[in-house]
């Protein structure tokens, strides 16, 4: 599979914001509702193309589908938490032990030749270390573009 510098999502976890004063809602003449907003707790884009390590075009639409359309910041809060994302982690696995992904350049080099690796792996890596990071914040939501 050729190298593709096309960065396909970035992975954003948002925890409910802490502001310490209240905002006036001109419109409605009330105090603003604050649960409703987030701010940034971590943001991440993949250094490559992580789909292009899928061998499977099948297997690569789906799990675009399952990131891009199941954390899309147009769905529910309580559907894009940490746990809805270990389930897709659990997909990633399956493609692994299918041997659905090979290895390919990736953007980092050695002695001035690109470095290969299983992208899909690298990406399980850190996706994983990030659930384990976020797992128990309270009110944490998740969003990829």
């Amino acid at each position: 599979m050729q190298y593709d510098d096309e960065k396909p999502f970035q992975i954003t976890f948002w925890r409910p914001i802490k502001w310490e004063r209240n905002l006036l809602d001109l419109e409605k003449r009330d105090v603003v509702e604050l649960s409703r907003f987030c701010e940034e707790a971590y943001i991440w884009t993949p250094a490559a193309n992580v789909l292009d390590s899928i061998t499977d075009y099948d297997a690569r639409e789906k799990l675009n589908e399952m990131l891009v359309v199941g954390f899309s910041p147009d769905k529910p809060v309580d559907e894009r938490k940490v746990d809805d994302l270990q389930n897709v982690l659990i997909f990633i696995k399956e493609l692994i032990a299918d041997k659905k992904s090979e290895w390919s350049p990736c953007s980092q080099k050695y002695n001035d030749e690109l470095i290969r690796a299983n992208l899909l792996i690298s990406f399980l890596n850190h996706v994983e270390w990030i659930c384990d990071i976020f797992a128990n914040v309270p009110g944490i939501s998740i969003t990829i573009r």
